[in-house]
């Protein structure tokens, strides 16, 4: 055999194998007694060094945090949200009270009617007389109502409207374009029904979320009255799908009165907070006429239950009684007589 190739090749391993062994370019040839050193060298290390592993460290184990003041807080406003929201979908849950009495939560009751049907009349007693028969009532809106002076009632709406354009964006934009194309007859009238419109809202998500029953003198069905009233493109059924679930009354009463006898009592009132109080007697019983449609078809379109009563030939504690049968009758309580 060549020499060249003698001193190439490899003497047979431990195992009997032949193998060549293979030169990188630029690496010098090894002489006979150095590639005899290493390869000594390689038969004498083990062919594969065991894997040195680290020591399995033992699981960590956390420590119990005691819940303190804050984790009790998200606790209870997570119970809180989940019970809003099921007594949004499902309406307010009437519960006995220990001393046995009927109490409810969140419970909105709207007063509907054309100016000058007696809808604050109606309001003091019915609170008056659920209150005796066990149930917290108040009147939710009466910070906005005509009980307060218009300066002091404007400022407070647009302070509730933008409120509710914080807190709900979405809801806010599709109400304003809403109103936008309802055509209002001027830019002021436009805010002036949007203003109205939100801070409506606002105030109906917030009687849902407190106890008791709110009275509402002025809600939506009197905001999309005012609005279908100097509308003159949209009607009852287009703004309606744009009051979502959670700003719409659980019921409404309906103080049912001629638009003659609405218009004989507006012009025996002292004060002038109505637009419809401003004018003239013909021009009055022309436009109550008109709201007495608006009204109708108003009330056709709402998804609300509608309770009516009569306006007229009976008293205020008589209206109110009927208006407590109603409010019970809702919630699956019987009315105290």
């Amino acid at each position: 055999m060549d020499p060249a190739l003698r001193r190439d090749r490899e003497p047979a391993g431990p195992a009997g194998d032949r193998r060549r062994r293979h030169r990188h370019p630029g690496e010098p040839r090894a002489r006979p007694a150095q590639a005899a050193r290493h390869r000594r060298a390689r038969q004498r290390e083990p062919a594969c060094l065991p894997r040195q592993r680290a020591p399995a460290r033992p699981p960590r184990r956390r420590r119990a945090r005691p819940r303190g003041r804050r984790g009790a807080a998200a606790d209870h406003h997570r119970a809180h949200r989940r019970a809003a929201g099921r007594s949004r979908a499902a309406g307010p849950a009437p519960a006995r009270s220990p001393g046995g009495g009927l109490t409810v939560s969140g419970l909105v009751v709207e007063l509907a009617g054309l100016p000058g049907s007696g809808k604050s009349t109606l309001a003091d007693a019915l609170v008056a007389r659920l209150r005796s028969e066990g149930l917290p009532c108040e009147v939710g809106d009466v910070g906005v109502s005509a009980r307060v002076r218009r300066e002091v009632r404007v400022l407070r709406r647009v302070g509730l409207a933008a409120a509710q354009a914080a807190h709900s964006p979405v809801s806010a934009a599709r109400s304003a374009g809403v109103v936008v194309r309802s055509g209002q007859s001027s830019r002021r009238d436009t805010a002036a029904v949007l203003a109205q419109w939100l801070a409506t809202e606002r105030i109906v998500a917030r009687g849902r979320r407190a106890p008791g029953v709110r009275l509402l003198e002025e809600g939506l069905v009197q905001t999309t009255w005012t609005a279908l009233l100097r509308a003159h493109e949209l009607g009852a059924a287009d703004l309606w799908p744009s009051v979502p679930a959670a700003s719409r009354p659980h019921l409404v009463v309906l103080l049912d009165v001629p638009p003659d006898l609405a218009a004989h009592r507006l012009a025996a009132r002292a004060s002038q907070h109505s637009r419809v109080q401003q004018l003239g007697p013909r021009k009055r019983a022309a436009a109550l006429r008109r709201g007495q449609q608006v009204l109708d078809d108003v009330l056709q379109a709402c998804p609300v239950p509608v309770h009516r009563l009569p306006s007229y030939g009976e008293t205020a504690d008589e209206l109110a009684a009927l208006a407590a049968e109603a409010v019970h009758a809702l919630v699956g309580g019987p009315s105290a007589d």
